[in-house]
Order: structure tokens, then C-alpha cells, then sequence
């Protein structure tokens, strides 16, 4: 899967492939809303065990940054999107997501400062979506006071330990 930023929105192209040649590209295909003057940021792909796509991304809704989920399923079929998180006093910034081997999104992002520039307060905050489909708590990994916490990752041991850095 490759994906770019164009014209203020998320869009995603796939590429078929066999082991010697490419078959087709497919798409584009806009996967956020073009009406977002401000665009849609940061897309995260992972594929869970039945082949079903999570798209992550940050979008502008109503005035503020939220974080947004969105399956594209086995069968092709893209699911509406839903909020994954929102912040009440600063906007959600730099998303990754990975799957678990239980099936389990794990989001992380950061919040606060004056938004991804090296300044005190910043904060990584994580929440899992279960694969029956719930959200867990968001939960501040960082608690930063007078430091900050930029750029999360997260990655997946093949035994399902998570690590954030």
C-alpha cells in the first residue's frame, strides 16, 4: 500500500504484485473528507490477521484536531470513519498505529505544547480498539511536566509485547 497527501485529503493507491512483476495499480482513492479546508495529516496503515486495512490519520472536525479509524475490509469495502481520540485543551499530533497479534489497534499521538515543536508539555497518549471493535481509555504514557514528548512509535513483538518510544 502507498499513501500521499493530495489536495487537502488522505488518499491511497494499492499495488498488485507477483513475485516477478506488477499487475495493476489501483486508485487513487480519497479516504477523508475533501471538505476539510485544513487537510488530513499523518495516514497509518496496518493489516490485521483477516486482511482487513486500519487506516489512522489526523483530521480537522468541528474546529478541532481529532484522530480518526477507518477498516477497509477483505472484501473491499471502506467503513465509515470514527474518532479514535480528541483532546479538550490542545489537537492530537504525529498518529501511528500498529495491530497486535490479537487483532488490538494500538494508537499513539502527542498532544500539547504548542503542537510538535520541541516545547515543554508535550505528552504521548495511547488507546487500543479491541477487535470486537471498543476503545479503551486514552491514557497518558508521557506525563510530561517541563519536557517533551514528540513523535511516538509503536511496535508489536511477534509474542505481543508493545513498546512506545
Amino acid at each position: 500500500m502507498l499513501t500521499t497527501k493530495r489536495s487537502a485529503c488522505v488518499v491511497i493507491g494499492a499495488v498488485l504484485c507477483c513475485p516477478s512483476f506488477l499487475i495493476a495499480w489501483q486508485g487513487p482513492f480519497n479516504l477523508t473528507e475533501a471538505h476539510n479546508p485544513d487537510g488530513d495529516y499523518n495516514p497509518d496503515l496496518s493489516q490485521d490477521s483477516a486482511g482487513n486495512l486500519h487506516l489512522t490519520y489526523m483530521g480537522k472536525y468541528t474546529g478541532k484536531w481529532r484522530v480518526f479509524h477507518r477498516i477497509r475490509t477483505n472484501a473491499g469495502q471502506w467503513l465509515d470513519p470514527n474518532e479514535a481520540a480528541v483532546s479538550n485543551n490542545s489537537d492530537p499530533f504525529n498518529v501511528h498505529s500498529k495491530i497486535d497479534t490479537q487483532d488490538n489497534l494500538h494508537v499513539v499521538w502527542s498532544v500539547g505544547g504548542n503542537v510538535g515543536f520541541g516545547l515543554a508539555g508535550t505528552d504521548v497518549f495511547h488507546r487500543k480498539r479491541a477487535a470486537n471493535g471498543s476503545w479503551n481509555a486514552a491514557v497518558n504514557l508521557s506525563q510530561s511536566n517541563n519536557a517533551a514528548s514528540l513523535i511516538p512509535d509503536v511496535a508489536i513483538t511477534s509474542t505481543g509485547q508493545i513498546f512506545v518510544a
